[in-house]
């Protein structure tokens, strides 16, 4: 005001109280107090500042190591982003001034779409929320976007378009919607994490835009495009995710790990936008779910999977069969599915029993029906997912080899090997594990970038290691190669 002759502001927010986990003010007397600068020498800045930011305004904040412990692993998680999108487009020199979104626009897959979609109507939100003053509901989407939308969702779909070595106009469109999202993050999140925001911009935008501005605070927030926002797309994907998210507990109930491809996952959905939403985004679904096909069933499916056992009510039976009692309820034993779903579909079941015509009813018995071994079912709010747990010989023999391909690039990392760099390759173990790693070495070599996989034990130079697959031994063995990648 003295300086300028105008109020530096418009509007102030003020936030409430810092107080303790139980709700105490904070004091040194009470042990409880924590000094700002202890606070920030444990933590980034805007880490400190986007837990804050968080706290409804109309709330005393209760300072919670745990909370803020929470938020820093979602910076692990922001700044893995980043690297990953930044790695992988210098590999394969993307260029964002001449790929543009409008250059690939033919051949952007549904969930390049929608996460355009996504990232616009976020926008959209949280100009509305800054606008209401509510700080706490803009950095919500903030996070939200990068750490759900962007990080455990479309680049876990995106992952094989982009590690694939050609060219295609599918890696191309991946890389241009990647990079207009995380540029758009950039500009929403710096109010909120200025420092990180300003060190994401220095590494991946003024490098690959020759206007930029010197910083990420010199820029805009720009507006929602909304020619990108479809809420029916966005909810479709909603859907899918849920089911998704019932497929992984289903494997986790059986004990299946996600790297292991399965077969089938049967669908019945419980209503025909569930059932348009599964069939438009087939193909996500199969990525997320690591299933070789989706298939929507309708109730008679399921229904006719079942299998039925019977529970003797002896109350009713003795009464009323008296002596026959024993023979009556070995005669049911020996046939449970077929008088269930007579009792099910008519009401009572008719039997011979020495000579002697029964008439068997729902009272007599209690019906329970179960689904087969093979199939584990899960019920959510858009219908019942089942998925078929059963294993083919290209099921398992895939499965194995993604277990190899995990322990090479854990090996690989324990190397600090960089992610471009070529291996050459030694396995050696059980017979089993080899013959499926020969079946699949060319889909090994690239997943790992192995110029050369030999089957023998490593030599005396090589980093070896020896681990158990399926209860089977497997050694490893690797070393950087020197020169021309080789390739075959």
């Amino acid at each position: 005001m003295l300086g300028f002759d105008k109020v530096p502001y418009r509007r102030v927010l003020v936030h409430g109280f810092v107080l303790d986990e139980q709700g105490r003010e904070m004091h040194k007397a009470l042990g409880n107090y924590v000094p700002l600068e202890d606070l920030v020498a444990k933590y980034p800045r805007d880490v400190v500042r986007l837990y804050v930011l968080r706290n409804t305004t109309w709330e005393d904040l209760r300072f919670s190591w745990r909370n803020i412990e929470l938020t820093a692993r979602d910076f692990t998680i922001i700044r893995n982003v980043f690297a990953f999108a930044s790695l992988y487009m210098s590999l394969d020199g993307f260029d964002p001034e001449a790929m543009t979104l409008e250059s690939v626009a033919g051949y952007l897959e549904p969930e390049d779409k929608w996460l355009l979609s996504r990232i616009n109507s976020a926008l959209r939100d949280y100009h509305k929320a800054f606008e209401r003053l509510e700080v706490h509901e803009a950095a919500r989407i903030v996070r939200d976007l990068i750490v759900e939308d962007i990080s455990r969702w479309y680049i876990r779909l995106i992952r094989r378009r982009v590690w694939q070595e050609e060219d295609t106009p599918s890696k191309r469109a991946a890389y241009a919607t990647l990079y207009y999202a995380l540029r758009t993050w950039l500009l929403m999140a710096a109010p909120l994490m200025p420092f990180l925001t300003e060190y994401m911009y220095q590494g991946l935008v003024r490098p690959a835009e020759s206007g930029a501005p010197e910083s990420v605070h010199l820029m805009n927030v720009p507006s929602p495009d909304e020619k990108f926002i479809d809420a029916e797309l966005e909810d479709r994907m909603n859907v899918v995710r849920e089911l998704s998210e019932a497929a992984v507990a289903a494997r986790s109930k059986a004990g299946i790990k996600l790297r292991r491809p399965l077969r089938t996952i049967y669908i019945m959905p419980s209503d025909e936008r569930v059932s348009s939403a599964v069939k438009k985004f087939t193909e996500v679904l199969k990525i997320a779910t690591n299933v070789k096909e989706v298939k929507v069933v309708g109730p008679e499916f399921l229904e006719n999977l079942k299998v039925y056992r019977l529970e003797p009510n002896y109350s009713v039976l003795g009464p009323d069969f008296k002596k026959l009692t024993k023979k009556v309820v070995e005669a049911i034993g020996m046939r449970q599915d077929e008088v269930a779903r007579e009792l099910l579909a008519r009401g009572y079941y008719e039997l011979d029993v020495e000579g002697q015509k029964v008439r068997l009813e729902p009272r007599h018995v209690k019906v329970l029906a179960e689904y087969p071994e093979w199939l584990e079912v899960e019920e959510t709010r858009y219908g019942i997912m089942a998925l078929d747990k059963r294993l083919s010989e290209e099921e398992h023999v895939e499965g194995i080899v993604r277990e190899v391909i995990r322990r090479v690039q854990f090996m690989r990392k324990k190397l600090s090997l960089p992610v471009e760099a070529y291996i050459d390759l030694w396995v050696s173990g059980d017979d089993d594990i080899l013959q499926a790693v020969k079946s699949k070495e060319y889909y090994l070599k690239n997943e790992v970038r192995a110029a050369s996989v030999t089957y023998s034990e490593p030599p005396a130079e090589a980093y070896g290691e020896e681990w158990e697959v399926d209860e089977k031994r497997l050694k490893l063995g690797l070393r950087q190669r020197e020169g021309p990648r080789g390739l075959s």
